[in-house]
């Protein structure tokens, strides 16, 4: 499988003020378990991956603003906004297929 490039918004509190922060991320589809068989003892399943890529924000913050925000965001990713990350990789995947099913018919 290969790795697939994704942005999400979600909402950031910086003190008082809800902040919409645009999250970029890359998105690699795990695999099953395996089981066993004559030739191979079994493959253990492997998780889905998700990396941050880059945090922006609409407004100029600090680097300490921004550090904090940053690790919030790793966080979410994989915590509060799993469901969500996993909606709009299953969107962008689907617009994907569709795109590529538009250009085939095209030739």
């Amino acid at each position: 499988m290969r790795k697939t490039n994704h942005s999400i918004k979600a909402s950031y509190c910086v003190t008082s003020i809800k902040v919409e922060v645009l999250i970029s991320f890359t998105f690699l589809r795990g695999a099953p378990a395996h089981g066993p068989s004559y030739s191979s003892g079994g493959q253990p399943a492997d998780p889905d991956e998700v990396e941050l890529v880059g945090v922006k924000v609409p407004m100029p913050l600090s680097q300490e603003y921004m550090d904090g925000l940053t690790a919030w965001a790793e966080e979410w990713l994989t915590g509060e906004g799993w469901a969500e990350v996993m909606e709009t990789v299953a969107s962008d995947d689907e617009a994907a297929r569709e795109a590529a099913a538009e250009l085939r018919m095209d030739r």
